[in-house]
């Protein structure tokens, strides 16, 4: 929900892909992927959010808190980040 160079957002995904495959994690056992590149994934987020309300949104602990540190200047990726992480969950499984 922050804006980050691309070259650093590069950089960071191959470091925790790196982190990830350094932690013992098998690639031949499990898939791993740029969610990113999956536009499955932004329409299903997309889809749920359309269904979700924005009062329920706004109730959200996670959502008060970060506005609270952000001198109440949450932005929308931030409040709609529950919904994409309910893609995560209904998507992947």
């Amino acid at each position: 929900t922050m804006p980050k160079e691309p070259a650093v957002l590069r950089q960071n995904i191959l470091d925790t892909t790196a982190a990830i495959l350094a932690c013992g994690i098998d690639p031949k056992k499990c898939v791993l992927f740029r969610q990113s590149l999956v536009p499955e994934h932004a329409e299903l987020a997309w889809i749920l959010g359309c269904l979700t309300n924005v009062p329920r949104l706004l109730r959200l602990p996670q959502w008060k808190m970060k506005r609270a540190s952000q001198n109440n200047e949450g932005t929308v990726g931030l409040l709609t980040y529950p919904v994409l992480q309910a893609a995560d969950i209904l998507l992947y499984k």
